[in-house]
């Protein structure tokens, strides 16, 4: 899994074998994985380097904006660098803040339709994966594909779905990375 050239905000470049995105201007840009996900229970994470702006590290479907940030509108379900979640524009009190010396790993699991963050290997708001409990987002269906977005220029996010060691350990019963 990489992320996509083409569900990607004109604003973002790619970079390091379509793993890392660069915002070339102070703007809410979103990028989208290059393939969906439908089935199966699948781990990954994501780091925020550089951050100038807001940062929402997430999933969304295909129909997400991506000149917008994931959480912004009804398409995506996003986890921000203040802690809190937001969809469909509402933000919710969810777990701590995030910066750049942080792992944010996300735990989705489609055979249910939920989503969990961690930050640090830490599951947020009292999450357990692994017993389906104590999610971020129910109810996901269709095709969901892993996001995120930024709004500062130069900001970056550095997605790691399993082309290199995780930094953490995948709930019992995810697959560690994704392979598609």
């Amino acid at each position: 899994m990489v992320l996509s050239s083409t569900l990607i905000s004109n604003n973002f470049v790619l970079s390091n074998g379509d793993l890392y995105v660069t915002a070339t201007a102070a703007a809410q840009s979103a990028v989208l994985a290059e393939s969906g996900l439908t089935a199966g229970k699948y781990y990954w994470e994501v780091k925020n380097p550089w951050p100038v702006g807001v940062a929402l590290i997430g999933v969304a479907n295909s129909s997400v904006s991506l000149n917008s940030l994931v959480g912004f509108d009804a398409n995506g379900w996003g986890y921000r660098e203040n802690g809190q979640t937001y969809h469909n524009n509402s933000a919710s009190a969810y777990g701590n803040s995030y910066t750049v010396t942080d792992v944010i790993g996300v735990a989705l699991n489609m055979d249910t339709g939920k989503v969990w963050f961690s930050k640090n290997g830490v599951w947020q708001n009292s999450g357990d994966p692994a017993a389906g409990t104590g999610e971020a987002y129910s109810g996901l269906t269709g095709t969901i594909y892993p996001a995120g977005s930024v709004s500062g220029s130069n900001d970056q996010l550095d997605f790691n779905f399993g082309q290199t060691a995780l930094t953490y350990a995948a709930p019992d019963g995810f697959s560690a990375g994704i392979t598609t």
